[in-house]
């Protein structure tokens, strides 16, 4: 009978760990080597401890890349009242010239002051330590300030359109403006910038416009469900990203419902 040939970098007749088990597969066949393993007492020492370390310990899974979301919705009366969510939340970061505080926290803390007949809502979810420090950081503004009836024109968010991408230029955003859109494409743009997020990524939304019950609302009258934006946010929990929305409209504050 053929006897199998010493193989291995060790002594002689030794087999290493690193090749014995692609050598005895060789040599004795794969029905043969399977019925070694069934009696591991019967394998050389090496081959034994590592038979041993592979059934003790299973492969390390890479756990899954988890993103962060927060969302801050103004719930603004219909004229935009001064002093609103929108107004605090960008005089908050104006007069932070120190950048103690992120977007982040800001529109957290913007939501927690109380605005009377408004009631800003703000809402988190995902790793609020994730570390955005070697990605991209992006900014999407959304204005509208344009209606079918010229009796509901918002000009003020324009105003607060500039204002916000001033703050977001000096933390060093790239900033996407975006001004008068329809619902469909308002969605759809904001879909595309949020698709692109990568891991690290740090993407910030802003929208400033009239709303509706049931969603944000384009120049159209036409509304963007509060539902979408769970979608939104499912992308950058799984993707990695930290993503902020904005939402200054009328009856926003459902949209953080969703997150």
């Amino acid at each position: 009978m053929h006897q199998p040939q010493p193989t291995g970098s060790g002594p002689a007749g030794a087999l290493s760990p690193h090749n014995g088990f692609l050598n005895l597969q060789r040599q004795l066949g794969n029905q043969a080597v399977q019925r070694l393993l069934n009696q591991p007492s019967r394998l050389p020492a090496p081959l034994q401890r590592q038979l041993f370390v592979q059934r003790q310990e299973p492969p390390a899974q890479t756990p899954a890349p988890q993103g962060h979301t927060v969302v801050g919705a103004g719930a603004e009366t219909p004229v935009k009242s001064v002093g609103g969510y929108g107004e605090t939340l960008l005089k908050m970061l104006e007069a932070d010239k120190t950048r103690q505080l992120s977007i982040q926290q800001a529109v957290q803390q913007a939501a927690q002051i109380d605005q009377g007949i408004a009631a800003p809502t703000s809402a988190e979810a995902g790793n609020p330590n994730l570390d955005t420090s070697t990605g991209r950081r992006l900014g999407l503004i959304i204005t509208n300030s344009q209606y079918e009836e010229p009796e509901t024109d918002l000009p003020k968010t324009a105003t607060d359109g500039e204002r916000m991408a001033a703050i977001l230029n000096g933390r060093e955003f790239a900033v996407n403006r975006q001004t008068d859109l329809p619902a469909a494409q308002m969605s759809q743009v904001i879909a595309e910038f949020v698709a692109q997020g990568a891991p690290h990524d740090d993407l910030v939304v802003f929208y400033s416009g009239h709303g509706l019950v049931g969603g944000m609302q384009g120049t159209d009258n036409q509304t963007v469900a509060p539902s979408v934006v769970g979608g939104w946010s499912k992308t950058a929990l799984e993707k990695g990203f930290q993503l902020t929305l904005i939402i200054e409209a009328c009856h926003a504050g459902s949209t953080a419902d969703f997150v």
